[in-house]
């Protein structure tokens, strides 16, 4: 991944533009523009246990629910979401959203959005933006350091680790989700 590199989820009406990468700041944080079609949404509530995540509003107006309470950011409007604090966000209105998005430390944001994006471009998610339950588990165990969807602590130490190895006992790679990751500026 370099600055200006670019892919798209198709799924959920995001495009992802890379401005800093993870490898340019030494692991310190990814930055990336994010612009989202109306009506386009990110996948599901989830946490970054050790991640914080800033949004700053450049056009349009983001939706946003932070530990339960639901805000509007328009432009010039910014967010910050600390560590393991879970969030969820949506564009709800009828114009293009775009966002300056920080993560700090970056962690593997950039590898996790590609597979994400991956399988949205692939087919394998349904339109509310879900893979199946061993896409999933798969890509939340192996990314559990840096994204975590919002379940019970049981569902996340037991139930999907071992989803996540029927997924592999039937052949899922994360690797085939993110080459399928589309589009690039180079």
């Amino acid at each position: 991944m370099q600055a200006g590199d670019w892919f798209d989820n198709d799924v959920t009406g995001e495009r992802f533009t890379w401005l800093s990468t993870a490898e340019e700041s030494g692991g310190a944080l990814t930055r990336f523009r994010l612009d989202v079609k109306p009506g386009g949404f990110v996948s599901g509530e989830h946490i970054h246990p050790g991640s914080v995540e800033s949004f700053t509003v450049r056009s349009g107006l983001l939706s946003f629910r932070l530990a339960g309470a639901v805000s509007e950011l328009g432009p010039g409007m910014s967010s910050m979401v600390p560590a393991g604090v879970p969030h969820v966000w949506w564009n709800s209105a009828d114009e293009p959203l775009s966002v300056e998005v920080e993560v700090s430390p970056a962690a593997r944001t950039e590898e996790f959005l590609a597979t994400w994006a991956g399988l949205g471009q692939w087919g394998k998610m349904n339109a509310k933006g879900m893979p199946n339950l061993l896409w999933l588990s798969l890509v939340a165990h192996e990314f559990s350091d840096t994204f975590a969807p919002v379940v019970p602590p049981f569902v996340r130490s037991v139930v999907v680790p071992s989803l996540a190895a029927v997924a592999r006992l039937l052949g899922y790679h994360v690797t085939d989700a993110a080459s399928h990751a589309t589009g690039t500026a180079r």
